[in-house]
């Protein structure tokens, strides 16, 4: 398979659009399939599978390639992309890179010196919705998957069998990589494999030019979502001292958190950027002239090493400190203020302390159930679920609630002596360029393995008020037994090209269609070698 087939099945990939929960999403997976049967010359087994309990009805696609032994690698890559909407009135030419090419090189006036010179340089560079994140990644496992079959076809003897997985919804709460991760731990034990690792191929993009030579990644880093729920004071605006601004409190927490570098987080010479706030507002829907008495925000938290555990200690620290000091910059009129800080689980918990767990229970999963239906999203049904819990629990303002909203991605750091990450050590050293740890952005991988105790994890759960040990109808859950299981290292040989998410994104084809192609399967086949020994 030449450059010009990798770029082909590229093409037929970003012609047929996919965003994220929409029905080009669930139709996509056909598309993936036909293709695994075009390159697989009877080899190949390969279908489509359904996610279970996914509430979109979407399914992933998956392929499996036996050799001669059962040390297999898993190939993962995600088939959704982000929609058009950065397009303006492009959108209809995002997922069309020859119309939409043409169309960019006559808005010149409107792009930078970089973003035209790569415009211009028709062969190295491809635009377009997906390009980059990640239908290019999808191609560069097919070329190497379709090679094995080759190889095999003509009699050549594989020492080991490799598994093809392209999911939806990772541009969302990657739903697609958890249902395919528990089938991926039944089909292991099914077929008897030994899983020896995972090539990821999201992007990179090149800081330099050096670096458009090759960027490889070991591990990947993992994301938090802790929230804060808010409750001042009701009063009349005309009397501010009797009441409590919530909005005031929360812009003091926000202030000690959002872009802190003293909190990002650190292992050895790799360092997480720092926190930053997602969403922060407060409940009002029209205008009165109340003081605003509940707010809430949410933030980004990427963490290396840190665990649930340590982020929530760390920020309900933060908030009281905050409360506290905001408390002593103002003036206000009402006796016996003494403000608290509480986690879900602590605000639950007194609220059954009143009313019962089954009659708490019971409240908080109908209004979930009814705004599910309602189609919220699911990090403001758990600040509704908060509000309700605070108004069942007696307690009153000055206070704030820390909680988790989802998603949680963990972090994998991974081990040296992997076979698969001593191929691609092995590779790097060969090509002069140095692997580096942790993948940065949030991807996929993080649902290959799982490094965090278990004592920890209590912390996400008890605290995420839309958590589920189950999969159902309005919740979240991560399959944390089967990630236990799978135990996968992960590596990221990820495609290269800049812009993701914006319409100027762009896929860089010398690398990513010539050599990482061939580079994957020449990994893979190292690691096969490593781990038979």
């Amino acid at each position: 398979m030449s450059i010009e087939n990798v770029l082909s099945i590229i093409l037929r990939l970003v012609k047929h659009p996919s965003f994220t929960r929409t029905e080009g999403e669930r139709s996509i997976p056909a598309l993936i399939d036909e293709l695994l049967d075009e390159i697989g010359l009877g080899l190949l087994q390969h279908g489509i599978q359904k996610i279970a309990g996914d509430p979109w009805e979407r399914s992933f696609v998956w392929a499996l390639l036996r050799g001669s032994s059962n040390n297999a690698v898993v190939l993962i890559s995600h088939f959704d992309t982000v929609d058009v909407s950065d397009y303006g009135d492009l959108g209809s030419y995002a997922c069309d890179p020859g119309a939409l090419r043409e169309r960019l090189l006559s808005r010149r006036e409107q792009l930078d010196d970089i973003v035209y010179e790569h415009l211009r340089a028709e062969s190295d560079w491809l635009f377009g919705r997906g390009t980059v994140d990640m239908k290019a990644g999808i191609a560069a496992h097919l070329w190497a998957l379709s090679e094995f079959c080759k190889e095999k076809l003509q009699g050549k003897e594989l020492p080991g069998s490799i598994i093809f997985l392209s999911v939806p919804d990772e541009e969302a709460e990657s739903i697609g990589i958890m249902g395919a991760v528990e089938w991926l731990s039944t089909l292991a034990e099914k077929e008897g494999l030994r899983l020896i690792g995972a090539i990821n191929t999201d992007y990179s993009t090149p800081s330099s030019r050096e670096e458009m030579d090759s960027t490889m990644h070991v591990g990947t880093i993992g994301k938090l979502l802790p929230s804060i729920y808010v409750r001042g004071v009701e009063s009349h605006a005309g009397e501010p001292s009797k009441g409590i601004d919530a909005n005031l409190l929360l812009a003091r927490i926000v202030s000690k958190i959002s872009m802190n570098p003293d909190l990002a987080d650190t292992d050895n010479d790799v360092r997480s950027v720092a926190p930053v706030t997602l969403k922060m507002c407060d409940f009002k829907d029209s205008y009165d002239v109340r003081i605003p008495f509940e707010s809430f925000c949410y933030i980004n938290y990427l963490v290396l090493r840190k665990s649930p555990k340590n982020v929530i200690d760390e920020i309900a620290a933060l908030v009281n400190a905050a409360i506290v000091e905001s408390l002593g910059d103002i003036d206000i009129n009402i006796p016996g203020v003494t403000p608290k800080v509480v986690t879900y689980d602590e605000l639950v918990e007194a609220a059954v302390s009143i009313l019962g767990k089954d009659k708490v229970a019971q409240a908080l999963r109908e209004i979930n159930q009814r705004l599910f239906e309602s189609g919220t999203d699911s990090r403001m049904r758990c600040a509704e679920l908060v509000r309700t819990a605070w108004n069942m629990s007696g307690m009153s303002g000055p206070a704030a609630v820390v909680y988790f909203s989802p998603p949680y991605y963990p972090s994998v750091k991974g081990g040296e002596d992997n076979p698969l990450v001593r191929a691609v050590t092995e590779l790097a050293a060969n090509l002069g360029t140095k692997i580096q740890h942790y993948y940065p952005y949030i991807s996929d991988a993080s649902y290959m393995k799982l490094e965090v105790e278990s004592s920890s994890l209590d912390s996400l759960s008890k605290n995420m008020p839309i958590w589920s040990n189950k999969r159902e109808s309005g919740s979240y859950n991560v399959p944390f037994e089967s990630m236990r299981k799978v135990n996968l290292d992960v590596v990221n040989m990820g495609v290269l090209g800049f812009d993701a998410h914006k319409y100027t994104e762009r896929l860089y084809i010398p690398y990513s269609c010539e050599f990482l192609p061939k580079a994957i399967h020449d990994v893979v086949l190292a690691a096969w070698e490593n781990a038979n020994g």
